[in-house]
């Protein structure tokens, strides 16, 4: 009440007006006339607990909160079970100190809302991997989308948002995904034993994206389906990867000392990430130089190296610009697109009527097996995307996302300063009753829109892909190759599950399913 008195006194002297010694009711009153003009921020402040309020896990000195994960206590693989304990535990607002870094993590979604509202022009991130920031740092890689902030970020953004992030830019790379679908189809189909498995199913789908994400780059097959040198250089990008998000994991609950001397794990990570960046960042250097060599000698095509002719079009991105985003557009889909598309294959599988209704849908749209799948086919069915939202409820990309605070706010009746560390875990929700009906059931329809329960789902609580400005900006060719992939897919076999186990997931930074999947595929008559 001391700062609240103290700005009323201000006010009172500003508008000479006079109280009564002793007359609380009275001041009571002159203070509330003149609230219009007290500072909103003054009054939340004085009702805030301070940060350092905060509860959490207990901390000790330099390891912070990261000794349970040193001694074996709890599991880096399980992190995103252990959050959903913190909130159990603490409640809707929770610190934790990982050695000298400390983060916030904001489970409400009324918090959420608040963050995201509080976001501005150029919402402000802390990078995924910081190894990945640092290295690429270190090697003078442009550090891409996900590992800046500010005008920097805002002008890389703007560059690529037109023919990113718009359904009608991204509609014409539909054929191109669709031609590596049905290939891919056909390569799962060969590689069925007599049971109907496919062995290393986990390493065939991201050798599919990653196939469909060279399409659509550079507009040539990568060779990632076709046995030979390019398969062997995908498999072996695909396992690299894997490493690297698991060391990656391993150095987020560190001392983070690797940023001040070569540790033999950190040694091992930079052995890695130099084959990843350096055979990837060859291949895309050799592409756009026979793009410019089409270029001088007039031979380039006219919708040919669609991506890569827009990108070099742009002024304001350098080569190094170019290099990095088609970089993150050719690799990411790896951890996200390719666990998501897994995911959908196991949830299907468990649930049969399901996937058979969604095989009726695919049907009635008349997919012609000789003509690709445009984006007009997709948006008849209203089926096949409610069920891919659905699946992230089950099979989420992370278990949370990541924002610097860029004002003082208040989160569950806490101050937040400025540039504190958020991690905003709606996970904690995604099977919650009290914000889904019967949440253990895999039921699609709740997410169409003349379904009753639909307009109860807080909006906050599911967005795989973030939200606002700095939403991902590969989304619409994930959401792509996952709707062309299901359709192609179901259309040659039923999926079935061999066991009834719920799914269960893996954190490595990122969260993906653990494999292998109980899943066989049946031809269809």
């Amino acid at each position: 009440m001391r700062m609240l008195k103290l700005h009323a006194q201000t006010l009172l002297k500003r508008h000479d007006t006079f109280l009564i010694a002793g007359k609380r009711g009275r001041e009571v009153v002159q203070v509330v006339r003149h609230l219009s003009n007290v500072s909103a921020d003054v009054l939340v402040e004085e009702s805030a607990k301070p940060f350092t309020a905060i509860p959490g896990p207990p901390r000790l000195p330099v390891l912070g909160t990261l000794l349970p994960y040193k001694v074996g206590l709890k599991k880096l693989s399980e992190y995103h079970h252990e959050v959903c304990r913190l909130h159990q535990q603490y409640g809707p607002v929770v610190r934790e100190v990982f050695g000298s870094q400390t983060l916030v993590h904001v489970f409400d979604p009324a918090d959420i809302k608040t963050v995201y509202d509080n976001d501005g022009k150029m919402p402000h991130v802390p990078p995924l991997q910081e190894t990945s920031q640092f290295y690429r740092k270190k090697k003078s890689i442009s550090p891409g989308l996900g590992n800046i902030n500010g005008e920097e970020w805002y002008r890389l953004r703007h560059a690529v948002q037109q023919m990113m992030l718009r359904p009608r830019e991204t509609s014409y790379y539909y054929p191109i995904q669709d031609e590596v679908a049905c290939r891919a189809v056909d390569k799962l189909e060969a590689e069925l034993d007599d049971q109907g498995f496919v062995r290393n199913l986990d390493f065939l789908i991201p050798k599919w994206i990653m196939e469909s994400a060279g399409m659509c780059c550079f507009e040539k097959s990568i060779g990632c389906l076709n046995g030979g040198a390019g398969e062997d250089w995908s498999q072996r990008l695909v396992e690299t990867n894997l490493k690297i998000f698991q060391l990656s994991a391993e150095m987020k609950f560190s001392l983070r000392l690797y940023r001040f001397f070569k540790s033999p794990k950190y040694r091992s990570l930079l052995s890695l990430e130099d084959y990843f960046y350096g055979s990837t960042f060859k291949f895309i250097n050799d592409v756009v130089e026979e793009l410019k060599a089409l270029v001088a000698q007039n031979k380039l095509q006219e919708g040919q190296y669609n991506f890569l002719t827009y990108l070099l079009s742009r002024k304001e991105l350098s080569h190094k610009d170019v290099l990095a985003i088609t970089f993150s557009l050719f690799t990411d889909g790896l951890s996200t697109t390719a666990p998501t598309f897994l995911g959908n294959l196991h949830c299907l599988a468990l649930n049969q009527d399901v996937q058979e209704t969604l095989y009726q849908e695919i049907n009635k749209t008349h997919i012609d097996p000789d003509a690709p799948i445009t984006l007009g086919v997709i948006n008849k069915m209203r089926y096949l995307k409610a069920v891919v939202k659905e699946v992230f409820r089950f099979y989420p990309v992370g278990e949370a996302v990541q924002r610097f605070s860029q004002r003082d706010m208040v989160l569950g009746g806490y101050h937040i300063p400025a540039w504190t560390y958020l991690e905003l875990n709606p996970y904690v929700w995604l099977q919650s009753k009290e914000h889904f009906v019967e949440p253990e059931k895999f039921m699609p329809e709740r997410w169409l829109r003349d379904t009753a329960g639909t307009s109860t789902i807080n909006p906050y609580v599911l967005n795989p892909f973030s939200m606002g400005i700095r939403m991902c900006a590969g989304r619409r060719f994930a959401e792509q190759d996952i709707y062309i992939g299901l359709c192609r897919l179901l259309l040659k076999f039923r999926v079935e599950a061999t066991s009834n186990d719920p799914p269960e997931q893996e954190w490595a930074v990122l969260l993906k399913p653990k494999t292998p999947l109980p899943v066989k595929f049946v031809k269809r008559e």
